[in-house]
């Protein structure tokens, strides 16, 4: 409804390979096991840009799937609230 596309995949397993299964996405019905490490992202590419263009915002964070839960690993700092904006 924001005009943003779809995505295909918001994020996946890792382990040897930058990808590995699970992928976590709309369709996949995968429970996530304990030990698994997991990529969350979100990507959105649209007319980011001033001056027109495509501009891509992305993130993406590591969770480590536990006994109790989910550990975040990696990532930003969701303390960060406010970057400054020169226009």
């Amino acid at each position: 409804d924001a005009g943003f596309p779809t995505f295909e995949m918001a994020g996946h397993g890792i382990g040897m390979k930058v990808h590995e299964p699970p992928e976590i996405d709309a369709v996949t019905d995968e429970p996530l096991r304990e030990g698994v490490v997991i990529a969350m992202e979100a990507w959105v590419f649209g007319n980011f840009r001033r001056d027109g263009g495509i501009g891509v915002i992305g993130t993406e964070n590591q969770y480590a799937c536990t006994d109790k839960g989910y550990e975040k690993i990696s990532g930003l700092d969701e303390s960060i609230i406010q970057v400054a904006h020169p226009f």
